[in-house]
């Protein structure tokens, strides 16, 4: 999948898909809830923007985000 420029993440805890996105994008990426790091996440990036990852992690999860200056906020949905 490196070949083709895919990033493939199976299980993979949102602590570790907040590093890879902020390695990935050059992004900050502050979370408010400690316990949102326990959520797993499987999917697949191309070629997305990193707000089209956004969109598709609040879809499968229950966060929402927003961008705050340079920094993504995200947060859990009760």
């Amino acid at each position: 999948s490196w070949k083709e420029n895919k990033l493939i993440f199976i299980n993979m805890n949102l602590e570790e898909l907040v590093k890879l996105l902020e390695r990935k994008y050059g992004v900050e990426i502050e979370v408010d809830d400690r316990s949102i790091f326990n959520y797993h996440y499987d999917g697949t990036i191309k070629n997305e923007s990193i707000l089209e990852v956004m969109d598709l992690i609040k879809i499968t999860l229950p966060i929402d985000y927003k961008v705050i200056g340079q920094k993504i906020h995200i947060t859990k949905k009760f």
